[in-house]
């Protein structure tokens, strides 16, 4: 309507506002998630001959924490986890990589935020733990 007064209010995300699935597929491509964004309860990422890139750093984890399902085949996926965010990683020591120099979160499932799964058949799944200062500088 023109002429008309509107306001803008900023609430605070609940449970209720929250996505409870999403994902990111890339098939001989290239697919990137990241930036300031709602990680749903349940995300799931899938590389076939192609590439995933999810980036944590900006995320807004709901109040339950949330399930990241990986699974890459003649792919990669790379998932960059800021230092401080609890996570629980679930897989076997084939289907893992992580950048060296900065330890993982070590929690057990009951503890933490982010629970990650991850399978490969011939691809890679990254994990690259981050420092809060190289957040922003990425």
């Amino acid at each position: 309507m023109p002429g008309a007064s509107t306001t803008k209010r900023t609430l605070a995300p609940t449970e209720a506002d929250t996505p409870t699935f999403g994902r990111a597929m890339a098939a001989v491509g290239h697919v990137a998630r990241g930036g300031r964004w709602r990680l749903p309860a349940r995300f799931r990422a899938v590389a076939w001959m192609g590439g995933v890139d999810v980036d944590l750093t900006e995320a807004s984890i709901p109040p339950g924490g949330a399930e990241l399902e990986l699974l890459a085949v003649l792919g990669v996926i790379t998932v960059r986890v800021p230092e401080d965010l609890p996570v629980a990683l679930v897989g076997d020591a084939l289907t893992w990589s992580a950048e060296p120099g900065v330890a993982p979160c070590a929690t057990s499932l009951a503890e933490a935020r982010v629970r990650i799964t991850g399978r490969s058949v011939l691809g890679k799944v990254h994990l690259r733990f981050v420092r809060a200062a190289s957040r922003i500088a990425g």
